[in-house]
């Protein structure tokens, strides 16, 4: 059986490699890793451009960046915000100092199948934002799509999709989270108090 490499494959197999992730790490986990995306979005495209505009426009710092043999390109910005925007997600997926815990009203059968579909909108909206990024694209300054990415735009089916379709991968999980929020009735269960002697 021959396997034909292709970047369709490579983006199925990333969708696959999250929403395995999703189901060890449970609901919650994966609700924590969403909220984790969105604020990775909003410091890689929001440093990103800050370093661009008041750092990168200063022509001590560009001189001083050519002489280390470096340059300030589109480029080095793009693999910076990368970086950045995968740094955020690890870095408060596992160490950060806020916790999900969605009410257990539901079943494990319930539970399971939301999971599934947070998982899956967690892996969308994180592999739509990377090419948007690899793009050269911004989000915040709602920059268009540039040439990095023409070639695998033209030749891919699903990151065709992931782009044309970015703003439905990134509204997609917070009104799925707000939806379910308001049909699940607001269970807060009773401490135990124990008697004070």
């Amino acid at each position: 059986m021959n396997i034909l490499l292709s970047w369709d494959l490579f983006i199925a197999s990333i969708f696959v490699i999250i929403l395995a992730y999703s189901l060890i790490i449970g609901l919650n986990g994966t609700l924590k890793s969403i909220i984790s995306t969105y604020l990775g979005i909003l410091c890689a495209d929001g440093l990103t451009n800050i370093i661009n505009e008041y750092v990168l426009s200063s022509n001590q710092v560009v001189q001083g960046l050519s002489l280390f043999n470096l340059q300030s390109n589109e480029q080095s910005l793009v693999a910076l915000k990368v970086v950045i925007f995968l740094s955020v997600i690890v870095a408060l997926t596992v160490r950060g100092v806020f916790d999900v815990q969605l009410s257990h009203m539901h079943s494990k059968s319930v539970s399971f199948f939301l999971n599934i579909i947070f998982g899956f909108f967690s892996a969308a909206l994180i592999v739509a934002t990377l090419l948007i990024y690899i793009s050269g694209a911004s989000l915040l300054t709602g920059d268009v799509l540039q040439s990095n990415i023409v070639e695998l735009y033209a030749n891919s089916f699903y990151i065709r999709n992931m782009i044309d379709y970015y703003n439905f991968w990134f509204s997609t999980p917070v009104l799925i989270f707000i939806f379910w929020s308001l049909i699940t009735p607001n269970f807060q269960p009773q401490e135990n108090i124990e008697p004070e002697f």
